[in-house]
């Protein structure tokens, strides 16, 4: 495991600007899903597309766990889960809370049935 550095995170910052300016020209609706464990870099994102609309997924922490538990892909440990969790910062922007506590997605897509009519 590598520490993730000022640079990293810089040059991880600019090709996310980069993809989303790529899918902003298109002109098509999309989504896309990115942890920001960092409140400045929300804050970047909303400042240069203020037309995006920015939501929350929570899921209580016990489920969250156990789930991770489960990943056969990028599971780092749950240590590894917990330490980056604490990093999070509370979004300052606009945004929508998804709550994403059952198994399956029926829950969620009524909730962005509800968000999105």
């Amino acid at each position: 495991k590598q520490p993730i550095t000022d640079a990293m995170r810089q040059q991880f910052q600019e090709a996310l600007m980069a993809k989303v300016q790529q899918l902003m020209d298109t002109g098509e609706r999309f989504v896309f899903m990115q942890t920001f464990l960092k409140d400045d870099l929300r804050k970047e994102i909303h400042a240069k597309y203020s037309e995006l609309q920015f939501m929350h997924v929570e899921s209580d922490t016990a489920l969250r766990e156990k789930r991770y538990s489960e990943r056969n892909e990028f599971n780092l440990g749950i240590d590894y889960l917990r330490k980056m969790s604490s990093f999070f910062e509370a979004p300052t922007i606009p945004y929508i809370i998804i709550k994403n506590n059952e198994n399956g997605t029926e829950g969620l897509i009524k909730q962005l049935d509800q968000i999105f009519k």
